[in-house]
């Protein structure tokens, strides 16, 4: 991966605003993260205040750093606007920027304006081309096999929206989603493909499932950026925002084994804390039977890890209910034939199901134990953590799976040896870069979660649902 900087010299680099002009750069912090649309506060010197932007606008700007004649973007958004303190002898200017990714939050699905719940969304008629059948069968088709799930959804949504229009009383005109459709259709998507079978067990209630949440939102008025993550977190998916001004879609890929270059020693590492929480650790994960509406007992599905092992003994059991679009899973696994009375003895209505066969039984309990264990995985050693500094990392975005080995080349001055050589992995869950001319300092720090040891055997190969998900390198 791409580094600058050493813990032994100092570091030496220029960085700049780049927009119409260069700006040199005093201060620099952003931090990227998980689900959320991040910005980044930067300082300028004093002489260059009135060369600033003066308020926000939609031109794209970077933040750039060159080092060893190599030049790396830190960030890509818009102005926000200024920011700064003025206090005695000393002035420190500059200006705040957002994401690209403020577009997918400042547009909607029930009107693309820029203001939440604007006096167009109570003044349009949404209308539907078409004959306004199998509207839903858009967001996801087991035929296509090879596309990820995330993708197809999104190409139903946009799909959708060009079938949509929107007519404002108001303004006596058509409003067109065609910037929700460019900003839909710039989204990547890493991984996430279903096999062909459990496509084709789950298709129906994938698209009811997305149709109830797509068409929810027009009713709720919720950003287009909500609308992803409400729907995407529902199948295991988390949304990113990386340093090009790009939003990246990856499936949760807690407890991965990291990929081998994702790996820091102690030489790369500048500072270190870790902390565990071994009561908060799950050690079972079970799935409940929803069966309120019957009045009877609920009872479980299945369970996962189903006895769990005897250093997990003071962990807590996790009871979770099946979403909805894997409620085809929410029945009793029970085999055999059931007799149906010839007289109609019972009311309308109530007549007994029929069972499954041992074949429908046991289809369903293997789909049922993968989605405990993807539950399992994500959950486990979720509040163990280690948070560390080092040298920039300029290309690096959270998302991926990471090696970290702190005592590797940590000497004591009784030429005792430190540490144990622990070697622990962990999900990269956040990325924080700060510059600051000051204080001579270039530095990312990175928080990792799910941390375990690499003796734990709590590391995965392959997700239970998707057949394509591997942590990605960082760059």
């Amino acid at each position: 991966m791409i580094s600058i900087g050493s813990a032994n010299e100092l570091t030496k680099v220029t960085a700049y605003l780049e927009g119409d002009e260069k700006i040199p750069i005093t201060s620099f912090s952003c931090s990227y993260s998980i689900g959320s649309i991040p910005t980044c506060s930067i300082g300028v010197p004093a002489e260059f205040i009135s060369k600033l932007p003066k308020r926000a606008d939609e031109n794209s700007y970077k933040v750039i750093v060159e080092s060893n004649s190599n030049k790396y973007t830190l960030f890509t958004g818009y102005v926000a606007g200024p920011s700064g303190t003025v206090s005695g002898r000393s002035i420190e200017a500059g200006i705040n920027l957002v994401h690209l990714a403020r577009d997918l939050d400042a547009t909607r699905t029930s009107n693309p304006n820029l203001l939440t719940s604007g006096v167009n969304d109570w003044n349009f008629f949404l209308s539907r081309s078409g004959d306004g059948e199998g509207e839903y069968y858009y967001f996801f088709n087991d035929d296509a096999s090879d596309v990820p799930l995330p993708k197809q959804i999104i190409n139903g949504m946009i799909k959708t929206l060009e079938e949509s229009s929107n007519y404002s009383s108001r303004i006596d005109k058509f409003i067109d989603y065609e910037k929700s459709i460019k900003l839909l259709g710039k989204i990547k998507v890493l991984n996430g493909t279903l096999d062909k079978e459990t496509g084709g067990i789950f298709k129906n209630t994938i698209n009811k499932f997305v149709e109830k949440e797509f068409n929810g939102s027009v009713d709720s008025q919720t950003s287009l950026w909500n609308t992803l993550n409400s729907v995407m977190s529902q199948f295991g998916f988390q949304l990113i925002c990386n340093y090009k001004g790009e939003v990246l879609i990856t499936t949760d890929v807690a407890n991965f084994i990291p990929p081998d270059k994702n790996y820091f020693y102690s030489d790369r590492i500048w500072s270190l804390n870790q902390s565990s929480f071994f009561v908060r650790n799950v050690s079972q994960v079970n799935l409940l039977l929803n069966n309120q509406n019957s009045g009877a007992e609920n009872e479980i599905l299945v369970s996962y890890p189903p006895d769990p092992t005897a250093d997990q003994a003071f962990s807590g059991s996790m009871i979770i209910i099946l979403p909805e679009w894997l409620e085809d899973l929410n029945i009793p696994n029970e085999v055999g034939p059931e007799s149906v009375p010839a007289s109609p003895c019972y009311p309308p209505g109530e007549l007994p199901k029929p069972k499954d066969t041992v074949d429908q039984a046991n289809s369903k309990k293997n789909s049922q134990e993968k989605y405990a264990k993807s539950i399992y995985y994500s959950e486990k050693n979720k509040w163990s953590t280690i948070s560390f500094s080092g040298p920039l990392l300029p290309n690096a975005v959270p998302g991926t799976t990471v090696w970290v080995q702190p005592y590797s080349s940590v000497k004591a001055m009784s030429g005792v040896e430190m540490g144990d050589g622990s070697l622990f992995s962990g999900h990269l869950v956040e990325v924080s870069h700060s510059l600051s001319a000051s204080g001579m300092s270039v530095q990312t720090s990175l928080v990792l979660k799910n941390v375990s040891r690499s003796d734990e055997d709590a590391n995965i190969k392959e997700h239970f649902l998707f057949s394509d998900v591997t942590p990605f390198v960082l760059e």
